[in-house]
């Protein structure tokens, strides 16, 4: 049921939204709009409208979550998606990604976790590009920004994910400001509640031992921890 509900909006969304005209072409990208069928990238057609027009929301949901990711990362795409289109996606991929997440099946929240980060990073970035109105802001920052605070928001790891999200970038110049966004996250996530996988293992009744003991235990000794009858 999950399956079939998360196939008919992944196709009804885009099939339910206009077309937009592509921009125009940079010969030096070697990016096609549209893109031609069997490929992946940006600019998917959705077989219909005219030969030089595109869905915004195709392209976010009948690529792969690799290409996704890279779209959203990417700079000078400062056009390429719209608003609507991102919180759209942002709402429904959030919803059905805590249902998944909840069924008794193997699904991870890693790759999901920089989907829903990046798309609400991607969107504070374009607010922030209308408010000052200066074209030269890159979105794609912003969203390498709002993915890593949310995976270290709901996951807390720690020194893995910033490796990984440099790696990502292969960027060294935005190692400090994966950092200070890393440090916020995780302060703003641990005033709230533990990690994610903690609190489904505490919601499932698995036993979990606690990564620190509490302090009434550094007193104790064996006697006191134990009972022998």
């Amino acid at each position: 049921m999950v399956s079939v509900i998360t196939s008919v909006i992944s196709f009804g969304l885009p099939l339910s939204t206009k077309c937009i005209l592509c921009p125009e072409r940079d010969a030096n990208s070697g990016i096609e709009c549209p893109r031609r069928p069997g490929m992946y990238g940006n600019y998917v057609n959705f077989y219909f409208g005219k030969d030089k027009d595109y869905n915004n929301l195709a392209t976010i949901f009948f690529n792969t979550q690799d290409d996704t990711t890279r779209n959203l990362f990417s700079a000078k795409t400062i056009h390429e998606y719209s608003a609507q289109s991102l919180l759209t996606f942002l709402v429904m991929f959030y919803s059905l990604a805590v249902v998944t997440f909840g069924t008794a099946v193997a699904a991870g929240q890693f790759v999901p976790g920089i989907m829903i980060g990046s798309t609400n990073g991607r969107l504070v970035g374009m607010f922030v590009v209308s408010f000052y109105r200066r074209l030269n802001i890159e979105e794609g920052t912003y969203a390498l920004s709002g993915a890593a605070s949310f995976l270290w928001g709901s996951m807390r790891m720690t020194v893995s994910l910033c490796v990984i999200m440099v790696e990502i970038t292969n960027n060294l110049k935005l190692l400090p400001l994966i950092m200070l966004v890393l440090l916020i996250s995780k302060a703003v996530g641990d005033a709230f509640y533990e990690g994610l996988y903690e609190e489904q293992s505490r919601l499932s009744g698995i036993p979990f031992l606690e990564s620190r003991a509490k302090y009434q235990m550094r007193n104790m000794i064996v006697n006191e921890a134990c009972r022998f009858d």
